[in-house]
């Protein structure tokens, strides 16, 4: 693929990532139960790493694991919610966060394995790599269950109503199939999808009263200010990707190492720095907008870095791989300012009836934000000689820069008129 259909495949197929945890936080509501859903999710999960391994069946694999990602995503956040019996329980901002620090374990020693796995032993071997990752989380879940350690069900789904949900499940996989191999349709079923969503959302609010229209407003708030920052975060997997890769060193202590295992490091300073983030949190708790803003801030920084990087290799040299370990770090930092603050504040303000559908909205932003980002990272696309493609990367990096930056601060200013609004 030439840079821009690989931009546009991954962004619909991380668009679909983020948006069917709606569609299945629905599901599990009304219907299925946090539970259970989980575990549908892990065993959709893994089928879909199994058939990554064949290349002849790749989008299938892909429409798999988006659509076990809808069952396990939403209701897993939501399960974590449940152990908190207080709405006000001041543990809950860090548990998110320390959460979100155990999900970053297995995601940064997966995004460190699989490249190496498949630069030595090829893609199909990592992609089975994955699946047998996947088959150990749910061996976890599975004895955390029997040990009581999770919540139960908050409903008991007859074997009738989890069957046919399987079914309309697997089914499912061929449009999502369709869409991933023509990427320029995605944008069609992600406005249905939120048209749905907002008609549903809506009928909630005229049934539920002020509660639900409070919470519905708080986390459309929450979900716009953070889809901001993950059109820019997400660039760490297109642009800044692909710009490692052409012109950063490599080189690590004499071990050339690849260019898609140092999105590990994002992983790595989510585990190093997620305690101090919940200690801090549980010490001094700004509002969730407060905290948002200075993520933004921070945000502006780090692509301020990855500029910094590509007008160095504008000079024309092999850029050093500590502007992208700077940025990573600032970046990070400026995620868990976001987005484990945004989950515990969702959990929070949520009816219980409605809250992995409110999760699932919290994906829907950013099925929108990764499509912006892939098509942000087309405009890096401009051929094969490397002074225009460093400008290119320096363009796009250095006006995402500052966009974060005034964002970031609009969002400050206006944060203690959004607490008082809305109490989080």
């Amino acid at each position: 693929m030439n840079d821009t259909q690989a931009y546009m495949t991954y962004g619909a197929y991380v668009a679909f990532i983020y948006m069917a945890p709606v569609i299945g936080g629905y599901i599990s509501d009304a219907y299925l139960g946090h539970t259970t859903s989980v575990k549908y999710g892990c065993v959709l999960i893994m089928i879909g790493h199994l058939l990554l391994t064949l290349q002849s069946v790749f989008f299938l694999g892909l429409a798999f694991v988006v659509v076990g990602t809808g069952f396990f995503k939403s209701s897993m956040a939501a399960s974590i919610g449940r152990l908190y019996t207080s709405k006000d329980d001041p543990r809950r901002d860090a548990g998110y966060t320390l959460f979100y620090m155990s999900v970053n374990l297995g995601a940064g020693v997966s995004i460190l394995l699989v490249p190496i796995i498949a630069k030595y032993f090829g893609w199909h071997v990592g992609f089975g790599l994955a699946a047998f990752g996947m088959a150990l989380g749910l061996v976890v879940f599975l004895i955390g269950q029997k040990k009581k350690v999770l919540p139960e069900d908050q409903m008991n789904a007859s074997l009738t109503t989890r069957l046919s949900i399987l079914i309309v499940g697997i089914l499912s996989t061929s449009i999502f199939t369709y869409f991933i191999a023509n990427p320029t349709d995605t944008t069609k079923l992600l406005y249905i999808v939120a048209a749905f969503v907002l008609l549903y959302l809506i009928f909630k609010a005229t049934q539920g009263g002020k509660r639900y229209i409070m919470a519905i407003l708080a986390v459309i708030k929450l979900s716009l200010i953070v889809m901001v920052f993950f059109a820019l975060f997400e660039q760490t997997a297109t642009s800044v990707l692909l710009f490692t890769e052409r012109l950063v060193d490599l080189n690590v202590f004499g071990f050339s190492i690849s260019s898609a295992s140092t999105m590990s490091l994002n992983s790595l300073f989510i585990i190093i720095l997620a305690p101090f983030f919940a200690a801090l949190w549980s010490k001094y708790n700004p509002s969730v907008f407060a905290k948002m803003g200075s993520g933004l801030v921070l945000t502006s920084f780090a692509m301020g870095i990855f500029t910094l990087g590509a007008y160095s290799a504008m000079q024309g040299e092999l850029v050093s791989i500590l502007w992208i370990v700077a940025g990573y770090l600032l970046i990070t930092m400026g995620e868990l300012a976001c987005s484990p603050t945004g989950l515990a504040a969702i959990s929070k303000v949520s009816p219980v009836d409605i809250v992995a559908v409110m999760f699932g909205v919290w994906g829907i932003k950013s099925s929108f934000s990764n499509y912006i980002a892939s098509y942000i990272a087309t405009f890096t696309d401009v051929g094969s000689a490397s002074g225009a493609q460093a400008e290119a990367y320096y363009n796009v990096f250095y006006h995402l820069s500052i966009f974060a930056f005034i964002c970031g601060i609009i969002v400050l200013i206006v944060s203690p008129v959004l607490k008082r609004i809305y109490k989080i």
